[in-house]
């Protein structure tokens, strides 16, 4: 971690906010963060001499993502587990000593489990983790939203699973959603489910339903009528876990994997859980669902409060030559600032 930070961020740094404290989000595995806990006082003061901050961690994977296999394994320990319930309070504990003073803090964890079966300890689990953000804002004045991240394929994926789990909750105390706890939009993963994000965001927004995290990523599109297999067979990496959704007269078509998908070919428009670069171009009929991001959802994102965070982790994974990464990350903080202001 220290090493992406000081080798890579820093340069990122230097091209998009050279004359203003850069925020980062960390991503602490559970060994990294049980180190980190014990004096994050000295780490917060180093990032702090390279004008650097942090304001939300990534507290979705667990153990190793990246430089081998992870696939499903990314949903374990999940949320029915005592470790996740340790591993996001360490991370809230690390995250109150790095927060600067005055602002707020997020950290987006995973949609409970993998699969639509959600034991009772989940839910338990996640009142507890709230109920010691409570205690720790009361403690050391830092607030923290724990933002639960919807993905293909898992317990909250989309809009209607999100507004029925909250209502769930809401039934547990009185009809009141308990503090401290919210969702992370990442964009990607609602276009993959042939979702809007800014109708997603209204959506909850209107149910009163915390969104104190967004994640602007995009997914692989392929309209109908390409030969989306040829265009998309690249992407079917070993690594990662690749959601996809085919649309057509049917209905919509769910497959766990890429591969999955790539066997059974179905017509239609596909979407690909792949996270690409924002501004990420490809010729012969492959898209993304960058187009998504347009004015409209980021004048609605950006609202006081509430983060923003670029999230594209698959630069090593992409077809091709891989590129620089730096180059790629300021490409994408380009193509934001000149989305949220074509002028």
């Amino acid at each position: 971690m220290r090493r992406a930070i000081f080798t890579h961020a820093v340069r990122v740094k230097e091209r998009v906010s050279a004359d203003a404290p850069f925020g980062l989000g960390l991503r602490l595995s559970a060994k990294a963060a049980g180190e980190l806990v014990e004096a994050p006082g000295p780490f917060r003061d180093e990032l702090e001499r390279a004008g650097m901050y942090v304001f939300t961690v990534n507290g979705f994977p667990y153990g190793r993502f990246h430089g081998g296999r992870v696939k499903q394994n990314v949903y374990l320990p999940d949320w029915a587990t005592p470790q996740r319930l340790r591993y996001t309070v360490d991370l809230a504990e690390i995250l109150a000593v790095l927060l600067p003073k005055g602002l707020s803090g997020t950290i987006s964890t995973s949609p409970l489990v993998y699969g639509k079966d959600l034991p009772a300890t989940a839910i338990e689990n996640l009142l507890a983790t709230a109920r010691v953000l409570e205690k720790i804002h009361t403690r050391t004045g830092r607030e923290i939203h724990l933002a639960i991240e919807p993905e293909p394929d898992c317990t909250l994926e989309n809009t209607a699973e999100v507004l029925a789990f909250f209502d769930l909750l809401r039934r547990r105390r009185d009809g009141e959603i308990p503090p401290h706890l919210g969702i992370c939009l990442d964009t990607c993963h609602h276009a993959v489910n042939f979702e809007r994000p800014v109708e997603v965001l209204a959506r909850l927004t209107a149910a009163g339903i915390p969104v104190p995290k967004i994640q602007l990523s995009a997914a692989l599109r392929v309209r109908e009528g390409q030969p989306a297999p040829a265009l998309l067979e690249p992407f079917a990496e070993e690594v990662y876990l690749h959601q996809t959704r085919v649309r057509n007269a049917e209905g919509l078509h769910s497959f766990p994997d890429l591969p999955a998908a790539l066997e059974a070919a179905p017509d239609g428009e596909w979407r690909t859980h792949f996270h690409v670069p924002l501004h990420f171009e490809s010729p012969g009929g492959l898209e993304t669902t960058a187009d998504l991001l347009d004015a409209e959802f980021i004048a609605a994102a950006a609202t006081p409060g509430r983060h923003l965070e670029i999230e594209t982790y698959t630069f090593d994974r992409l077809p091709g030559t891989p590129g620089n990464v730096v180059d790629a990350i300021v490409g994408e903080f380009h193509w934001l600032r000149e989305t949220d202001d074509p002028g």
